[in-house]
């Protein structure tokens, strides 16, 4: 059985692997802080770290990796912070069967065009019952829709 992962880019975003023989999982994207007060930056050795562990000694599916579409309330340092996860996720999965997807096309893939975060949220825990702990709360969205990218992985590459 193929593992299939979803990456929700960004500070906020998540990774979920789906199949194989461990069952649903969803992390955090590792972060660090960064000088003083909350800013934070990529840990891209805590990505690559996990990655790998999820990775290991699996059949890769693929890597599902969303691209955020730009809109225009997004300010220049979330934009740049979204372009460097982009970057990061790029050259970390050089080796890795993988695909980018916009937003778009697997919401609407998974009937939830127009049904908003809370939308993503409740088709995951239908999808992945055994998750909920890990989306229970309202700002888990990211790790839902990590959940559904992997899910939509694997439908649309299994």
């Amino acid at each position: 059985m193929s593992v299939f992962i979803g990456v929700d880019p960004g500070l906020n975003g998540a990774l979920a692997a789906i199949g194989g023989e461990h069952g649903p999982q969803v992390h955090d994207c590792p972060t660090l802080q960064s000088g003083t007060g909350t800013r934070r930056e990529y840990d891209v050795g805590g990505m690559r770290d996990l990655l790998d562990m999820l990775i290991a000694n699996v059949n890769i599916g693929r890597v599902v990796v969303e691209i955020p579409a730009p809109i225009p309330k997004f300010g220049v340092m979330t934009a740049r912070s979204l372009g460097e996860a982009l970057g990061i996720w790029r050259a970390l999965l050089v080796d890795v069967p993988h695909v980018f997807v916009s937003p778009s096309v697997w919401k609407k893939d998974m009937g939830l065009a127009g049904k908003g975060k809370q939308g993503a949220v409740a088709l995951a825990l239908r999808e992945f019952p055994s998750l909920a702990e890990d989306l229970r709360l309202k700002r888990h969205v990211d790790r839902a829709e990590a959940v559904l990218l992997a899910e939509w992985g694997r439908r649309a590459y299994g």
